[in-house]
């Protein structure tokens, strides 16, 4: 009787003290939003598939050209820029300087000779990143976190920029997805709601949150999956979320079920 009712207080989790048992401890969650199992987008999207997709169509014409079969050199170029770009203001904010090396296989870093507050502002990549984080993050603190990466950015042409912006973005889109489970089909039917009364819109156009909405839609992951790459970090979501808890853009505790749903984060 006593190995019976020990049988059933292990099965419920409730060990006698007197009887030693094997159950494995539960390893501790880092951050509410720790996952310690893969989650079905994850496991959905072979990670060596995004980091050959393509994904900056500044014109409407780059994206018929795509659409054709005839994807040119210069929008591949145009992409391998925006990363470094992008990467680059990652790793000034961490503190980890720049990349110094043009070579895939070798990438060097030196470390930021001056500090960023003696670095004249960039107004025109704070420009082109103005708004676009919008009810991408829970609080304006996060969405000013996003745009302050390029406060201090370098001078580089318009699309470059753009392309560094779209690359953040699809990073944030990318950490909103921890702890999603389920089906393909089953994810895409949970944001199904957001394709209402979307519009499509050139990154060229005025930002608002039709396009986050559509941002949230599409879930596409390729150019944040392509930056982690960039900055040597983990292609996942909880990866992508770590990397943006550390930038300052999404906090601990962020309600990542809020951001996931389309609601506006915050009235203007």
């Amino acid at each position: 009787f006593f190995c019976v009712a020990s049988t059933s207080c292990v099965a419920f989790g409730f060990a006698p003290t007197s009887v030693h048992t094997s159950v494995p401890a539960r390893p501790p969650l880092l951050g509410r939003h720790r996952q310690n199992q893969p989650t079905a987008l994850n496991l959905a999207r072979g990670t060596t598939d995004l980091m050959t997709k393509r994904w900056f169509f500044p014109t409407s014409s780059s994206r018929n050209d795509v659409k054709g079969g005839t994807i040119g050199d210069e929008l591949t170029e145009l992409e391998r820029k925006s990363l470094r770009y992008a990467g680059d203001l990652i790793r000034t904010r961490m503190g980890w300087g720049w990349r110094t090396n043009e070579t895939e296989s070798v990438q060097e870093f030196a470390p930021n000779p001056v500090p960023t507050s003696s670095i004249k502002k960039n107004e025109r990549a704070m420009q082109l990143a103005r708004g676009r984080f919008l009810d991408l993050t829970c609080k304006i603190e996060g969405e000013a976190a996003a745009e302050s990466l390029f406060e201090h950015a370098p001078e580089e042409d318009d699309d470059v920029i753009r392309g560094a912006v779209i690359a953040i973005q699809s990073l944030l889109i990318m950490g909103s997805q921890v702890g999603v489970k389920g089906s393909p089909h089953q994810i895409k039917k949970l944001v199904s709601h957001l394709r209402e009364d979307i519009k499509e819109a050139s990154h060229h156009e005025q930002w608002d949150r039709n396009q986050a909405r559509k941002l949230k839609h599409d879930m596409d992951i390729t150019a944040g999956t392509q930056l982690l790459a960039e900055v040597k970090k983990k292609r996942t979501t909880q990866g992508a979320f770590d990397l943006l808890a550390s930038l300052g853009v999404f906090g601990p505790h962020e309600e990542l079920s809020l951001l996931r749903s389309g609601f506006p984060t915050r009235f203007t």
